[in-house]
């Protein structure tokens, strides 16, 4: 009977499956607001009478990333990009 009973050492340790949870909805929102991003740029394109190229910022900052996910990057890609995005928000 003692053998059925495992020995606590071997017993699955219970982990926290709380930042893996905060991590995931934290990277759906940023996605989800990027798309948001794309297609209110792509629907007000030509409706921004003061400063019209607000909807062309939105539409490249959102159709990027979707370009971006599309594509297999290693780490020069990976780069190059964060760069174009980090020059690209700057500039809006």
């Amino acid at each position: 009977l003692s053998s059925l009973i495992m020995p606590e050492s071997d017993k699955p340790q219970h982990t926290c499956r709380l930042p893996t949870v905060i991590v995931v909805c934290t990277v759906g929102i940023f996605f989800i607001m990027l798309i948001a991003q794309g297609v209110v740029g792509a629907v007000y394109i030509h409706d921004c009478p003061l400063l019209p190229f607000i909807p062309f910022y939105l539409l490249v900052m959102g159709g990027s990333i979707l370009l971006f996910c599309l594509i297999d990057c290693n780490v020069i890609c990976f780069g190059s990009v964060f760069i174009f995005y980090f020059f690209w928000f700057f500039a809006g």
